[in-house]
């Protein structure tokens, strides 16, 4: 993401609206309920808005223009999400965090206009954030947590500094990266390291989520590791937010509607 026309013809698709967002389902890996959902943003096929997520792991793009893209896919996760049943997670840059701090402003402040109650919202961060920034992030994090909002950390596991992380911004949610979890159902040395992860987490008061469940395998390997809350293809694809109402109101008593996705 280092070309200057790219970075143009991404302005102009997120300043024109052409941006959507869809949900993927958190299951209960118990009973298969619904969660909550993880809100993903989708460009048009074929541009750089396609497979988004490169791009607020580059350095190379205009920070200014990333905060734009992150504040408008947070905005459009809580006017999208607010009918769908549960908790929703929505993916935030810390460095949108510290810019909307800076400026004195609430990132959320959209929330009571959208009437999404404060307290359905799980704000995820990336593991890959800087770690020199983690102390300013937090107190950026604060206001919103007074208002009731909770703190999921995302990519554990993938850099050695989540355990910084979780002890400085205490989340209250540890989502492990899909790399882990993969084939865990023939790697004794996966299940181990994610017995760990849920040993640290019963001490700290955080809840495991398990990202990249895709066979009731992988599904059974978790479970047994002490972990509840779960999503990936198994559980489900990430969809239109109309598209798991019309399911849940088609089929009320059904705990798993992934083979709509299949």
């Amino acid at each position: 993401m280092k070309s200057q026309t790219e970075q143009n013809e991404l302005a102009d698709l997120v300043r024109r609206g052409f941006h959507s967002v869809v949900f993927q389902p958190i299951r209960r890996l118990g009973d298969g309920s619904v969660y909550g959902f993880e809100a993903l943003m989708r460009g048009p096929e074929g541009t750089v808005l396609e497979n988004p997520a490169p791009i607020f792991r580059s350095d190379a793009i205009d920070r200014t223009l990333l905060h734009e893209i992150d504040s408008a896919c947070i905005l459009s996760a809580v006017r999208l999400g607010r009918v769908l049943e549960g908790v929703l997670f929505i993916n935030v840059h810390g460095e949108t965090l510290l810019h909307h701090a800076s400026r004195g402003d609430d990132i959320m402040r959209m929330l009571p206009v959208v009437d999404v109650d404060p307290q359905r919202v799980v704000l995820e961060i990336s593991e890959t954030t800087d770690k020199s920034h983690v102390h300013a992030i937090k107190r950026a994090l604060q206001p919103l947590r007074d208002l009731g909002m909770r703190l999921a950390l995302d990519d554990v596991g993938v850099f050695n500094s989540w355990l910084q992380h979780m002890v400085t911004l205490e989340a209250e949610y540890m989502k492990v990266d899909r790399q882990f979890i993969t084939h865990i159902d023939s790697s004794p040395s996966k299940k181990r390291l994610l017995r760990g992860f849920v040993a640290f987490a019963r001490e700290t008061g955080a809840e495991i989520i398990v990202e990249g469940v895709e066979s009731e395998a992988e599904s059974a390997a978790v479970a047994k590791c002490g972990v509840d809350l779960a999503q990936g293809y198994l559980l489900g694809r990430p969809a239109p937010a109309q598209t798991w109402v019309d399911c849940s109101a088609d089929a009320p008593d059904q705990t798993r509607v992934s083979a709509v996705f299949e």
